[in-house]
């Protein structure tokens, strides 16, 4: 049986929460995995159906969206600011995984975008130069007022 699974990711430096949801609503199951590569391919690899998965933006965000993209078939990156049912009721990793899923499965959740990963070099590029210009701002106004 091919049946659609929600899944919803709390996202840490060490360690992921999460909290796999069927389509009724219903919580199958909720991990802890480490937040390395093959591990992540290994959880997800091993559900079965239709996933859809959900985190929130963070520094963990782009290696983890292009690491996920082609496992899933449906991969949200979301807003924390605008995720006001998470800041209701308890607070916890497994509580926001759980409430992720479940707003997942709601279609309430919008989606933050991810370019394609051929313009992401430019954009690091981009920020790279901006901060370099903001260091030598910096530098040139020391050396002035010395």
């Amino acid at each position: 049986m091919n049946e659609d699974k929600y899944i919803g990711m709390d996202v840490h430096q060490a360690s992921i929460v999460c909290a796999v949801h069927s389509s009724q609503g219903k919580c199958i199951a909720h991990s802890i995995i480490e937040t390395k590569a093959e591990t992540i391919r290994d959880f997800l690899r091993g559900l079965s159906g239709t996933l859809h998965v959900t985190f929130e933006e963070g520094t963990q965000s782009h290696w983890l969206y292009d690491l996920i993209k082609p496992l899933v078939a449906k991969l949200i990156v979301c807003n924390p600011r605008r995720n006001h049912l998470l800041k209701e009721g308890s607070k916890s990793d497994k509580v926001d995984a759980s409430k992720l899923a479940e707003l997942l499965r709601a279609g309430l959740l919008k989606a933050v975008y991810h370019g394609a990963p051929s313009v992401r070099p430019l954009k690091e590029l981009a920020h790279a130069y901006d901060q370099l210009t903001q260091d030598r701002v910096r530098v040139m106004s020391r050396l002035k007022m010395v």
